[in-house]
């Protein structure tokens, strides 16, 4: 099934990075608390554009780019990955060195 977002419209797929719960300190190998596991996690906003709008100003299809956290609710989520969202939710474009 392909989606063409309307207007300023995008599709994103999440970054699926996951999160280590443990940490090194010298020689010990130590657990994460669950509460900064969770805080990791949360912090984790950003994916990859899958299709944008024809209104879309700064967005391409195939950028990477952050979003504010709350975009993955405002939305319509798609699937587990994936999430259409409005452009004002993008924060900015992740630019590879």
């Amino acid at each position: 099934m392909q989606i063409e977002p309307f207007g300023d419209r995008v599709i994103i797929r999440k970054d699926t990075e996951e999160v280590d719960d443990k940490m090194r300190h010298g020689d010990l190998e130590l657990w994460k608390a669950p509460s900064q596991v969770r805080a990791e996690t949360n912090t984790k906003c950003r994916g990859e554009l899958l299709a944008t709008g024809p209104e879309c100003k700064y967005a391409n299809r195939g950028d990477y780019v952050i979003y504010f956290k709350y975009a993955e609710n405002q939305g319509y989520a798609l699937n587990d990955t994936d999430f259409v969202a409005g452009e004002e939710n993008l924060l900015g474009r992740i630019i590879p060195d």
